[in-house]
């Protein structure tokens, strides 16, 4: 039986389902232990299998971040079954013409986090040794904020305030609308 988004049993469709968000190979309780497995052609074909299962004749196949290149992908493969792909948040690229991650190393050095997940348990362990510092750093990247290196307070003179710390009342912070 097909699974739902959080582990649950999926209700019956009723064919021709209008949409499925299915789990990918991995996530949920189908983890094969082999790292060849997860290979795109297996990730496409889990798609293509999921087509055929739910008895459609042809689907629109849609893939967000790691799943885009598995849509563009189950579209070249199996045009018969894919009537338009699309992928959010990562652009075709088409085929690279050399492997994705040795360009990558050499433009982003030995530390880009896609190399690390190359090695199994190599990402685990780092990721897992200081959880605090791993999700400041995951939301924190997230947040689109340039990362400080050092940041020193230097005191800034106030204007426009009394000695009190209080704003100097105005015609424009009084309410009186300029009269005085």
């Amino acid at each position: 039986m097909p699974e739902g988004r959080q582990g649950t049993p999926a209700a019956p469709f009723p064919f021709p389902a209008d949409a499925v968000a299915p789990n990918q190979r991995g996530y949920g309780p189908d983890k094969p232990a082999a790292i060849e497995d997860y290979d795109l052609f297996h990730l496409v074909g889990d798609a293509v299998g999921l087509i055929t299962e739910l008895g459609a004749p042809d689907a629109l196949v849609v893939g967000h971040e790691w799943g885009a290149p598995i849509a563009w992908h189950t579209a070249l493969f199996r045009p018969d079954l894919v009537r338009g792909a699309a992928g959010l948040s990562v652009p075709y690229i088409g085929r690279p013409a050399a492997l994705t991650l040795e360009p990558a190393r050499g433009v982003f050095g030995p530390d880009y986090y896609q190399l690390s997940f190359q090695e199994p348990g190599v990402a685990d362990k780092e990721l897992a040794a200081d959880l605090d510092d791993t999700f400041r750093r995951f939301l924190h990247g997230l947040s689109r904020v340039p990362r400080l290196q050092s940041v020193e307070l230097v005191p800034a003179p106030v204007t426009g305030c009394s000695r009190s710390g209080r704003r100097r009342r105005t015609a424009r912070s009084s309410g009186s609308r300029g009269r005085r």
